[in-house]
């Protein structure tokens, strides 16, 4: 996450979301071949499921745990899959899940890319479920004060 030991600039962080952003949103909107709506929701946006490739562009990969109408999932009852750290609290909570939820994972993944820290931590595992769901994320500009207000308002809505 760090560019020879500095700050990545946030204009190349914010290019890397908006790749991303484009993945998803294709997978977002995918539709069957009669038109339905597949529902496509990644559940796993995480560091390791974002690469830049060569040209600059990040890609969204490993679809592996993503969910879509008609697709049967034959998992624990009860069972997160993903990642916690990234996980919506919607996600947490066992929720059905829309396209939302990958954004909210992508704006985690934003806030660490920018501020070299996630925007809830905790040494358990509970108190990280805890802070994501009853918690405000930590303010970026603490981290990191070239934001911009705009960036820095994108991420305190995580």
């Amino acid at each position: 996450l760090r560019v020879r030991d500095s700050l990545m600039p946030v204009g190349v962080a914010v290019a890397i979301a908006v790749g991303a952003l484009h993945g998803l949103h294709a997978a977002h909107e995918a539709r069957s071949e009669k038109g339905e709506p597949l529902h496509i929701v990644h559940r796993d946006v995480s560091p390791q499921n974002v690469l830049v490739g060569t040209d600059g562009v990040a890609r969204v990969l490993d679809f592996g745990v993503a969910k879509a109408v008609g697709r049967l999932q034959t998992t624990e009852s009860g069972r997160l899959k993903g990642k916690v750290a990234y996980m919506s609290p919607e996600q947490i909570r066992g929720e059905e899940l829309d396209g939302r939820s990958d954004i909210f994972s992508l704006g985690v993944l934003l806030y660490e890319i920018l501020c070299h820290r996630r925007p809830f931590e905790g040494e358990t595992l509970t108190t990280l479920v805890y802070q994501i769901l009853h918690h405000e994320p930590a303010a970026p500009n603490l981290a990191r004060t070239d934001l911009g207000p705009r960036v820095e308002a994108l991420l305190r809505r995580v």
